[in-house]
């Protein structure tokens, strides 16, 4: 359960750029999230994600932002689109035939980096993403980035966790509950002995030994 006490330390980790793990629910993805606060992305924190977690990093926001920005994910963007290239709708199509449950939308990158690999350049557009939120410029997104590129974006569903109950929900949700600007990157643990996801009781020992928050799906919906 969260109380005010530890939505107050989330708030005050983020903005210190410390990050936060957020563990789902066993009987869906079963995986761990390494979180950082989108605005306080440094290079070092990039590292971080890319070396200590391990699975590609993803930056999150909400609904509502994209929603200004003019941009949908990428499920919903095939769907609504006309195309001559059938293979496009099969991807974004699972076996019952209905749409896949995914958030992602597009890939990006700052205009002025040399390539958007790099730590510093990574950083650097999650920044300039996040500046652009919390300033309200949504129409200068197509002039201050581009697409494709290195970063990928995912969006929150409308509703949050009454749509869909997962680590893009969460997270965004967690944002709007400590007062901060809705954009968070984060990657999921993966165990670099036997290259799987982290389970649950390893996620919880790195979180005790880095000293690092460590919420559960469960804390989020009471």
């Amino acid at each position: 359960m969260l109380n005010q006490s530890l939505l107050s330390q989330i708030k005050k980790d983020f903005l210190n750029g410390k990050p936060i793990m957020l563990y789902d629910f066993p009987h869906r993805e079963n995986e761990t999230d390494l979180v950082y606060y989108g605005k306080n992305i440094k290079p070092k924190d990039i590292k971080d994600l890319r070396l200590n977690a391990g699975a590609p990093l993803t930056v999150y926001i909400d609904y509502e932002t994209a929603n200004k920005i003019g941009i949908v994910t990428y499920v919903d963007f095939v769907d609504n689109v006309k195309t001559n290239y059938p293979t496009y709708r099969k991807l974004v199509k699972s076996e019952n035939k209905l749409l896949i449950d995914a958030r992602f939308s597009i890939t990006f990158d700052f205009r002025a980096n040399k390539t958007g690999c790099s730590h510093l350049e990574t950083a650097r557009t999650v920044n300039q993403l996040a500046e652009l939120i919390e300033t309200k410029k949504y129409k200068d997104f197509p002039s201050r980035f581009k697409s494709p590129g290195h970063v990928p974006l995912i969006i929150s569903s409308k509703n949050l966790l009454k749509d869909r109950k997962g680590h893009s929900e969460m997270l965004i949700l967690l944002t709007k509950k400590v007062g901060l600007i809705p954009i968070v990157v984060a990657s999921e643990m993966i165990n670099s002995k036997n290259y799987k996801s982290m389970n649950y009781d390893e996620a919880k020992k790195y979180a005790i030994r880095n000293n690092l928050i460590f919420l559960e799906g469960k804390d989020l919906l009471g």
